[in-house]
């Protein structure tokens, strides 16, 4: 597989169940203590933990360019897979219910209505499809609340309540925050 003229680099399967984006939130939720949750990514213990979230931002972007995000790339260690395919309203949703996008349901970009010829725009979300009953497992969010543990997405206004957002993160306390300033602010409180 090539990743751009003269640039070629291995396939890397999603490692489900063991180490792809879908076991971030249960591992985080394991180590600050939620019960019944399961560690699979061996998270140390914390008292809270923030999940900072960059889109399109990967390993070996990362790498290629460390000399330009020294800090993030000096926190570079074990690196979590994508599933497939690994656009964001995929990953967002592997993310948000700790499932693989055979299981939740989103499964690309776009997504052909059942009983249609017409499509899902993950992104765009048709608010005439419930995203509830596209994706209906309860997200880690809801799952840790009802664990007795907190969670809180930070994201932008314009996101809040939304398809997608409702499908990947429904359960959370969700912060609106557009500039740099008030997410920091949102994720510290």
């Amino acid at each position: 597989m090539a990743g751009g003229p003269g640039e070629a680099f291995a396939t890397t399967l999603p490692r489900y169940g063991s180490g792809s984006l879908a076991e971030l939130l249960p591992s985080a939720i394991a180590a600050v203590g939620g019960p019944g949750w399961h560690n699979v990514l061996d998270l140390p213990p914390m008292d809270s933990c923030v999940v900072f979230l960059v889109d399109g931002l990967g390993d070996r972007l990362l790498r290629a360019h460390a000399d330009e995000a020294p800090y993030l790339a000096g926190l570079l260690g074990g690196t979590l897979t994508s599933g497939v395919p690994s656009t964001t309203a995929t990953s967002l949703t592997s993310l948000g219910t700790g499932l693989p996008p055979g299981a939740h349901g989103v499964v690309g970009f776009t997504s052909r209505i059942p009983g249609t010829d017409r499509l899902l725009e993950a992104l765009r979300w048709d608010k005439n499809i419930d995203p509830r009953v596209w994706q209906s497992h309860d997200t880690a969010f809801a799952r840790a609340r009802e664990s007795g543990v907190e969670a809180t997405v930070v994201s932008k206004r314009m996101f809040q309540g939304t398809g997608l957002t409702e499908a990947s993160q429904r359960g959370a306390i969700y912060v609106g925050a557009d500039t740099v300033g008030e997410r920091i602010s949102g994720a510290v409180r």
